[in-house]
């Protein structure tokens, strides 16, 4: 055996034990889950609104779908906050599942990183719509499902038309909108699932729909959208719905791109643009599945870090790290051993 072929799985053992006392560190730094200021729909963050003077423009963001890749969420949210948005709504699906693991990162990253307030709609995977999972952790982690806000004189709703009948989610609105709409300038609606089918890139209307009917009613502005991971906009009996899931989760239909929106609001009207990353090409397509799974290294480490390796140790990080320090010590103790052994037959055989 030549000195290169011995030095390579050597090399490879050590580079393998660096990997994972790293990826200990993180889990054993993991931040507690708890909320991330600016973060959620919790009181003190619609309160920490950075109220503009009364004649003032403003503008605010759109995204949803984010639990994809997180280098184009981050991207996504770098571009909100260089267009100095004062807040963000978020169309759901901020995590891939409802799982305690899942909100230890989201807290992780959020808590790196400075950001305008973040309101959120809950998603399917966000939120436990079985109530056989681990717990509620949107409930622990980004405040309540539903809640209301004035900015200027308009009005946003964000609500959950995920875990709760439409008829429960209709009765809500309908008190908000009695309570609070009457002079509003503008009223605008988060949603996470569209409430019209899509077909082909293209809304299937159905005017009975009970939401539409109190958006016309009322005269909403805008519903927004998540759930449709593409992005979609039109007009229904003076209503612009608005799909935005372009957030990082693998892509829908032919148009899908990675995307987030910027809406400039004034006396004068409500002006929308689009801030893009990473067009989908058909050469990308094919990839996607693969592409959309990349992480920076260190993303990486936190991902399996926080997802799995803390998990395993039953979420007490310095459990985790004496079991694994003494699963390293045994690696290292048989490799010892292996040469050893190796190198006493080899000896052997040259006598």
């Amino acid at each position: 055996m030549t000195r290169g072929a011995r030095i390579l799985p050597v090399a490879l053992l050590i580079g393998v034990q660096v990997g994972i006392l790293c990826a200990v560190w993180i889990a054993v730094a993991a931040p507690p889950i708890e909320p991330v200021p600016l973060l959620g729909n919790h009181a003190e963050n619609i309160a920490a609104l950075p109220y503009p003077q009364a004649h003032d423009p403003y503008r605010f963001g759109a995204i949803g779908d984010t639990r994809g890749n997180q280098e184009i969420t981050e991207s996504l949210f770098s571009k909100l906050k260089d267009a100095e948005v004062s807040f963000v709504v978020h169309l759901g699906d901020i995590v891939p599942r409802p799982r305690e693991a899942e909100y230890r990162f989201l807290v992780m990253e959020f808590r790196e990183t400075q950001h305008a307030p973040i309101l959120v709609a809950p998603g399917d995977h966000d939120v436990d719509i079985t109530g056989e999972r681990e717990g509620q952790w949107f409930d622990r982690v980004l405040g309540p499902r539903q809640t209301y806000f004035t900015f200027r004189n308009d009005l946003y709703l964000i609500a959950d038309n995920v875990s709760q009948p439409t008829e429960d989610l209709v009765r809500w609105l309908s008190a908000v909108l009695q309570k609070e709409a009457k002079g509003r300038r503008y009223v605008f609606l988060a949603l996470h699932r569209p409430i019209f089918k899509i077909h082909k890139d293209q809304f299937v209307v159905d005017r009975g729909h009970p939401v539409h009917a109190l958006a016309k009613q009322w005269g909403i502005a805008y519903v927004f959208f998540g759930d449709y991971h593409s992005f979609l906009l039109g007009e229904i009996d003076g209503v612009k719905y608005m799909v935005t899931g372009g957030g990082g989760s693998i892509l829908y239909g032919k148009s899908g791109f990675y995307h987030s929106a910027v809406l400039d609001v004034s006396d004068a009207g409500i002006q929308w643009r689009l801030h893009v990353s990473h067009y989908a090409t058909s050469l990308a397509d094919a990839f996607q599945w693969v592409a959309i799974h990349v992480y920076t290294l260190e993303d990486l480490f936190e991902w399996w870090a926080i997802r799995y390796l803390l998990p395993w140790g039953g979420g007490h990080p310095y459990v985790t790290w004496i079991v694994l320090a003494a699963l390293q010590a045994s690696i290292i103790g048989c490799g010892i051993w292996t040469a050893r052994r190796g190198s006493q037959r080899r000896r052997a055989v040259d006598r």
